[in-house]
């Protein structure tokens, strides 16, 4: 399991996480990390508020082509870059307005 996690990666619940969690399913975006380095903001697809969890709740989700995200993707086509610069995007702007 992985703690390095950095703005913009698609992250899902771990195996802990999804054992705690009300909606295990889930996928989502890193928006921020805390100061101490143990947790993330989170802006889960669908969801319109961000919500604090600790790395150990919490593991990189597979991109499209089945990859780890992070690891290098293939042509920009095949690449959910740009869906995730966008969903951050997003997030981040509905953030300044509250």
């Amino acid at each position: 399991m992985s703690t390095d996690f950095r703005i913009g990666d698609r992250v899902q619940l771990s195996e802990l996480g999804r054992k705690c969690a009300k909606q295990p399913d889930r996928t989502g975006v890193v928006l921020a990390i805390s100061r101490s380095g143990t947790q993330c903001t989170i802006m889960w697809d669908g969801v319109r508020a961000a919500q604090v969890f600790y790395f150990t709740l919490l593991e990189r989700a597979p991109d499209q082509t089945g990859q780890a995200a992070g690891d290098e993707c293939g042509p920009t086509s095949e690449c959910p870059e740009s869906e995730v610069r966008c969903t951050l995007q997003r997030a981040q702007s509905e953030l300044r307005i509250r």
